[in-house]
């Protein structure tokens, strides 16, 4: 009993203690977005200015700025919107297929090469598979 109410006190001091420092991180970076200046704190998110080009993720990242681990030239705060129009911009999107798409994907390859084979006149076992 006493460990689970220490765990929960644990992560609620944690929890704290990360909205804290975003909250001064977001101050410190001026509150608002860079673009557009939307002010509103639901839709703000963190963005590294020139993306991240393959950097490792860091763990807590409010708290790597907060302490200086991190330097805060390198990210500025971007509404959804405006973070997401500058990923397509500047082609930082990664495309994650998901399985259903990665198996149309193959089934419209295997289509085609089924359609090659038939018009070179080879003997195809099973014309069509099954979708």
């Amino acid at each position: 009993m006493f460990r689970k109410w220490s765990r929960k006190k644990y992560n609620g001091y944690r929890l704290e203690r990360r909205i804290k420092a975003k909250e001064t991180v977001f101050f410190m970076l001026g509150d608002k977005c860079a673009h557009c200046g939307n002010a509103d704190k639901r839709v703000l998110q963190l963005d590294h200015k020139h993306g991240r080009h393959g950097e490792p993720r860091i763990d807590n990242l409010w708290e790597a700025l907060l302490y200086g681990v991190e330097p805060f030239d390198k990210y500025q705060l971007l509404c959804a919107n405006c973070n997401w129009i500058k990923r397509h911009e500047n082609n930082e999107c990664k495309i994650n297929l998901t399985e259903k798409q990665q198996w149309m994907k193959a089934v419209n390859i295997l289509n085609k090469h089924i359609d090659a084979a038939i018009a070179a006149g080879l003997p195809v076992l099973n014309p069509r598979p099954i979708k």
